[in-house]
């Protein structure tokens, strides 16, 4: 809920709401300094339910909570906000949230109801790999999306550029990666659906 703050900077409104907006923005603080300290549990906990694998659905929901967070702190400050605002790092931070969280925590509940952990090895194995493949695909899609705002924003508000074209000229040629890396969050995510299916016939048997 903080994190809508930073879409006000940009709204034609009066001053003391744009700096409420930013300090409600700051507030996310205290939930990165949270994660960064629970650090150190995280690990000890790891250790005891790695080998569950709804756990290390989990696991990954909090790794993109931890990245997305950062990000958003970034977003949050007005000076940084000013060349990412409207770019493609808004979409990255939105794939994120979407898919890197509430994805992975979908899937971390399907998979408990499901008793994704009962299969047989050969069945899990393909799971890990379905949600290895998401997830190093799923960095690579974050990562360009974010290298093609940073382009964008830099022509647009350091020099100023009104040619659209002109503007997005390097930001084509970023775009390749990133759609190349969603075919590969497509079959990560296909991969673990597929083998879920199996797991729902057994249930059902």
């Amino acid at each position: 809920m903080f994190n809508w703050g930073h879409h006000l900077y940009n709204v034609p409104t009066a001053g003391w709401i744009r700096h409420a907006a930013y300090a409600v923005s700051m507030t996310e603080f205290a939930f990165f300094i949270a994660i960064v300290q629970g650090f150190r549990k995280k690990l000890e906990e790891h250790r005891k339910f790695k080998h569950l694998l709804t756990y290390r659905f989990l696991a990954a929901s909090e790794l993109w909570v931890f990245l997305n967070l950062l990000l958003v702190l970034f977003m949050s400050v007005p000076a940084i906000n000013r060349y990412t605002h409207g770019t493609h790092i808004t979409v990255a931070h939105a794939m994120g949230a979407t898919i890197g969280i509430n994805s992975m925590i979908l899937l971390a509940s399907l998979g408990y109801m499901l008793r994704v952990d009962e299969l047989p090895p050969g069945r899990k194995r393909w799971i890990v790999r379905g949600r290895t493949l998401t997830l190093i695909s799923l960095l690579v899609f974050w990562c360009a999306l974010i290298a093609a705002g940073l382009l964008k924003g830099y022509r647009d508000v350091a020099l100023g550029m009104t040619d659209f074209q002109e503007m997005m000229r390097p930001v084509f040629t970023v775009l390749p990666v990133f759609a190349f890396a969603g075919l590969g969050v497509l079959a990560g995510l296909g991969m673990v659906a597929w083998n879920y299916m199996g797991a729902l016939r057994k249930v059902r048997e």
